[in-house]
Formats: C-alpha cells, structure tokens, sequence
C-alpha cells in the first residue's frame, strides 16, 4: 500500500510541476523571439503555478498591445504615403502628357 501511495505521488506531483515549467519557458521563449501570435492554454486544474500563469498572459497583453497600435499606426501612415505616392504619380503622368 505505502509502495502505491508513493508511486502515486512520484508520478503525480512531478507532471503537476514539471507540466507547467515546460509550458511557461515554451511561452517565454516563443515571446523573446517575437512570437506573440500564439494563445495562451489553460493550465489543468490543480497544477501547481496555476494562479502565475494569467501574470504570464497579462504579461504578453501589455507587451502585445503596445506593438499591436504601432503596427496599426504603421499601416495609417503607410496609407497615407499610398495615396501621396499617388498623387505624384498622376502630377508624373501630367508631365509624360504635355511634352
């Protein structure tokens, strides 16, 4: 019975620990790379860290949103750009028109 006991805890408690460890440093370095495309999974419940893994996920949000606007503010000004190169275009073909 102790023998069961402790296999079932060796076995147990280890996967609790080790499960999330594996999946936050997976997160961690996926985000140092870049990657902030991928969405957080959910920790089973009872596994140990689980109330560290929504810091994790507020973490990505404040750094996902900020870069989240500059590229939206970078698409804008891109825009813009679009329609001024345009307008150079057609005061070009203006030019071709009156030789």
């Amino acid at each position: 019975m102790t023998i069961a006991i402790t296999l079932t805890f060796g076995v147990t408690v280890p996967f609790r620990i080790a499960g999330p460890i594996y999946r936050m440093r997976n997160l961690l370095a996926e985000m140092s790379g870049g990657n902030f495309i991928r969405s957080l999974d959910t920790l089973r419940q009872g596994d140990e860290f689980e109330q560290l893994y929504p810091n994790i996920h507020d973490l990505k949000k404040s750094v996902c949103d900020p870069i989240k606007q500059m590229q939206e503010k970078c698409n804008d000004e891109a825009r813009k750009n679009e329609d001024k190169l345009l307008d150079v275009k057609a005061i070009a073909d203006l030019f071709k028109t009156t030789r």
